[in-house]
């Protein structure tokens, strides 16, 4: 989607009604997300790209908070970064996927080896907002729309192996224009971007606690 750099066209600062109506459309569009937590600062604007990328950005500063694309409101990844545990489900793949993730390839089923989410998978609906985790790496790397129903997802993370088709339709990567346009930023000491070549791997939280025994199954990693 943001394969090239953005220029923005127009850039127009938010009124405070217009900052309620764009809280209240995320509370919609991203239902259970810490929305009004990222929202909370009324100094927001609206920009529009140029160079034939129709998009619209919500902007706080330099940084992209929410962007809409075909009608859908979905967060960036430096907004998914300021929290710690995703505000979207999150489909988890292993390090190798993130190569292909960030090159702008869709993810395919064969890739997933988990979900994590707040709702069972089957009752998640095909176009709903979701986000990719590389397996040992707590910040998204990718956000998109799932290209499947709940049902079928559901049924391919109980198969082995897993069936063949698309998973997520990748909007936004680690790596794109949406991300050079905030500053490039990086989450954590895994993602890596060595002249031009970008990949994710496993990365943990030198101050965090130790993880409990078990926590590893949660993520569905023995799919």
């Amino acid at each position: 989607m943001f394969k090239k750099d953005l220029t923005v066209k127009a850039d127009q600062k938010l009124s405070g009604k217009d900052c309620k109506k764009l809280l209240a459309e995320a509370e919609r569009a991203l239902p259970g997300a810490p929305v009004a937590e990222l929202l909370a600062k009324k100094d927001l604007s609206l920009r529009k790209p140029s160079g034939g990328v129709t998009a619209k950005l919500y902007c706080e500063g330099s940084a992209v908070l929410l962007f809409e694309v075909n009608g859908q409101l979905l967060p960036s990844l430096t907004s998914l970064w300021r929290f710690p545990t995703p505000m979207l489900p999150a489909l988890v793949v292993p390090p190798p996927v993130s190569e292909f993730l960030v090159s702008g390839a869709d993810l395919m089923l064969p890739g997933v080896i988990g979900l994590l989410a707040s709702v069972a998978a089957e009752d998640l609906e095909a176009g709903a907002p979701a986000c990719v985790l590389i397996h040992g790496n707590p910040s998204a790397v990718a956000v998109g729309r799932l290209a499947i129903g709940g049902p079928a997802l559901a049924a391919a993370l109980g198969s082995v192996p897993r069936p063949k088709g698309r998973c997520l339709e990748n909007v936004h990567v680690y790596g794109d224009g949406l991300w050079r346009y905030g500053g490039k930023p990086t989450p954590n000491a895994g993602f890596i971007n060595v002249d031009g070549e970008r990949s994710v791997v496993p990365w943990q939280d030198p101050n965090a606690p130790p993880a409990t025994e078990g926590a590893g199954e949660a993520a569905g990693e023995a799919n």
